[in-house]
């Protein structure tokens, strides 16, 4: 081998050590240890060893592996939803029963309910929207509706009947208040009867709750109320048909908060002291301005 080509294997055997040498393209990535008790990541040393100009095709990230939890019985399934409904501090609102909009997608969602044995039923058969129905005679879970885009629940809907003891006594009007505190807005409307002619006494009164922090909206609907200039309600006792709440922040055909009367202009309470006066108790009765009122 002559001497020219052996100082020229010399130098390229230097260049490439030094290049692997070299701090400067030695990129570490450290750790620090957690003091949370949660396991650090381990010391990663990488050392670039070359310069590609090839173009690599795409490839694709792995897609995690959704594991389905049991399925439980009725009974255990229900025990499990009363104390998710009643006692769960890690799901607040917007998160109900486990799902949080904007973030549980249409495979987690179905996991979670076929965990409590409870199937949900695409009612428009694309995909986009789910029913959630009670258990064969039980008052639990509330109905409610899933709406998805992009394989992710954008909101729910949850249906509140007013006979259902369970249901009321976490999401009556009182109930919320002493739960939530005050809402961001309160508002009143009137549905009136219009064919075939108009009833001069007679109406019906919807009340609802905003809660922007929370992205929920509570809308109560609708005891019979007699039309006079001066409306007596009485929210902890009227005749609610029921309730509908509204969760996200881009929740499905809400009620407008601009819509109404507020709560400042048709009676003389501040938002907290219409709490305060709430939870006084059963016998808390107001006046509403029917003049300030939207009528429908």
């Amino acid at each position: 081998m002559s001497s020219k080509i052996k100082k020229a294997i010399l130098k390229v055997l230097i260049c490439i050590t030094l290049v692997s040498c070299n701090p400067v393209n030695t990129p570490i990535i450290t750790s620090t240890l957690s003091t949370t008790g949660t396991t650090p990541f381990p010391i990663i040393n990488k050392t670039p060893f070359f310069t590609s100009t090839v173009t690599l095709p795409p490839t694709l990230e792995p897609t995690a592996t959704l594991t389905p939890l049991p399925v439980l019985s009725q009974q255990a399934s229900e025990s499990e939803i009363r104390d998710l409904l009643q006692n769960d501090v890690d799901c607040k609102p917007p998160c109900f029963l486990g799902v949080i909009p904007e973030k549980t997608t249409v495979d987690e969602l179905k996991l979670i309910f076929n965990h409590f044995g409870l199937p949900l039923y695409d009612y428009e058969g694309k995909g986009h929207a789910y029913a959630l129905e009670k258990f064969p005679n039980s008052e639990i879970p509330p109905e409610t509706g899933f709406h998805l885009s992009n394989d992710l629940v954008k909101s729910m809907r949850v249906y509140l009947d007013r006979s259902n003891q369970f249901e009321w006594s976490m999401y009556s009007p009182s109930a919320m208040l002493k739960r939530y505190g005050a809402p961001s807005k309160i508002t009143f409307g009137l549905q009136v009867i219009h064919e075939p002619t108009p009833t001069p006494w007679k109406a019906w009164y919807h009340m609802t709750f905003f809660y922007d922090d929370l992205d929920l909206i509570i809308w109560y609907h609708e005891p019979e109320i007699r039309l006079d200039e001066l409306i007596t309600v009485c929210p902890n006792k009227d005749d609610f048909q029921g309730a509908i709440i509204w969760l996200g922040k881009s929740p499905y055909y809400p009620p407008s908060p601009d819509e109404d009367g507020a709560l400042e202009d048709v009676t003389s309470f501040t938002l907290e002291s219409f709490k305060e006066y709430l939870l006084l108790g059963h016998g808390s009765c107001f006046y509403l301005k029917r003049d300030s009122i939207p009528t429908y």
